[in-house]
């Protein structure tokens, strides 16, 4: 079955099709050697290519006529289609950095190139232009995933935020050229639910041992350094895993876990009629925790204010679906990040400074429970924050790793398979 491109038909051309089709056909019969040395005689090398009428393709796609853009499309594709195929078994996965190193490889062509003719100059062009692409950062952030390179705790640090991807799968389709639906989406929804459903289980696994351990340690007096268990699976300190799972599944200061605030507000919401009602009963929903000084005095204030301008023209609408998601997006917005550039997330930051990443990251569930719907919007604003940072070193951004982190935690607690309840049960530090 043909992969069609996935561009804009006005710029398809059948030039780009062939080329892209070419792969696919020969991705199932050539082996991976084979595969390789025709693709960096085709995109690499730009010499004789044995299919002249491939051969042909490529040189009108180097045409001065055809955009960088259309360019850099139709070699993503194509290295979609084989990695694709590729990633399917382990042994012709391991082929697959090989040809990363070829997109990568030296901005140089060989000496010969250039007395061969002047194909081989102006593809050297185009691939310079390539390599600077969101559609190359999208073909490293897929291979970081597939074949990541773990960082410890002691090594972070020493590290750009963006080695820090592949422990959130909820970013990883984020992460790919415009959330792609081409082949590679295929195979990360695959790796997603591996790294998803592996960190549930270490998770649970860390409970477990966590209230098994013997009581003689549990009360046995703690140095102030943070301690790490070695089967920690997050970044948090094992207080500060502790403490989540205080704050996400009990009740915090006499006040009803998150999920009984969910609960009851989804039965009260069913005999609200009017739009304008469900906001006020929204505020109050949101404020139940927000008690501090910085809240009483900022926070609430600007909630409220911001739930009053959203669709103010609707009040007196009857209660619907829509309006709910909407406005839970729109407050998603305003708490987390602005969609639209230039981003501005000041809200966050201030909530992180005063209410700390684990009752921030509640607050966040807390709409998440009433409207599962907004989920992939929240996620969403998550990857937009980690792009922004991304080349920043991990010690300069500390406090948005455990936010990160605490949706790790979170979504496991209220999304999860692992029953994660007895966490409770985990004596709570001093």
């Amino acid at each position: 079955m043909k992969y069609s491109l996935d561009v804009n038909l006005s710029k398809t051309t059948q030039e780009q099709q062939r080329l892209c089709d070419r792969f696919t056909q020969v991705v199932t019969t050539e082996s991976p050697e084979e595969l390789l040395r025709d693709f960096q005689a085709l995109w690499i090398d730009g010499s004789d290519y044995p299919d002249k009428q491939i051969e042909s393709d490529r040189e009108t796609l180097l045409s001065y006529k055809v955009d960088q853009e259309d360019f850099n499309l139709c070699l993503y594709k194509c290295c979609q289609v084989i990695v694709e195929e590729w990633q399917k078994k382990p042994e012709t996965a391991e082929a697959i950095p090989k040809l990363f190193d070829l997109l990568t490889g030296s901005s140089e062509p060989d000496a010969d190139a250039y007395w061969r003719s002047r194909t081989a100059l102006r593809l050297n062009q185009r691939l310079q232009g390539f390599r600077k692409s969101d559609q190359a950062a999208s073909l490293h952030h897929f291979l970081g995933l597939l074949q990541p390179t773990p960082i410890s705790l002691s090594e972070l640090e020493h590290h750009p935020l963006k080695s820090l991807l592949y422990r959130y799968p909820y970013l990883y389709p984020y992460s790919l050229l415009g959330e792609d639906k081409g082949p590679l989406s295929h195979s990360v929804r695959r790796v997603k639910s591996q790294k998803t459903k592996e960190f549930d289980t270490n998770l649970s696994q860390y409970v477990i041992d966590q209230v098994r351990r013997p009581r003689s340690v549990k009360s046995a007096p703690k140095s102030h350094k943070k301690s790490y268990s070695k089967n920690n699976p997050s970044f948090l300190s094992d207080r500060e895993l502790n403490r989540a799972f205080q704050e996400y599944l009990g009740k915090v200061e006499g006040i009803q876990s998150n999920r009984e605030l969910a609960q009851n507000f989804s039965i009260y919401r069913s005999e609200i009629q009017f739009y304008a009602d469900f906001k006020q009963v929204f505020y109050q929903y949101l404020t139940k925790k927000l008690t501090s000084s910085y809240c009483q005095r900022q926070l609430n204030p600007l909630l409220e204010k911001n739930l009053q301008n959203i669709l103010p023209m609707k009040a007196d609408d009857p209660l619907t679906d829509f309006l709910i998601m909407r406005t839970c997006t729109e407050i998603l917005h305003f708490l987390v990040v602005e969609i639209a550039p230039p981003n501005k997330h000041i809200t966050l930051m201030n909530l992180i400074s005063n209410l700390g990443a684990m009752r921030t990251m509640s607050l966040l569930m807390r709409i998440l429970l009433i409207c599962p719907q907004v989920r992939s919007q929240l996620e969403k604003q998550l990857w937009i924050l980690f792009k922004h940072y991304q080349d920043a070193p991990c010690s300069k951004v500390k406090g948005l790793i455990k936010i990160w982190e605490n949706y790790n935690v979170a979504l496991a607690c209220y999304f999860g398979k692992a029953d994660l309840s007895w966490g409770l049960q985990i004596p709570r530090a001093k």
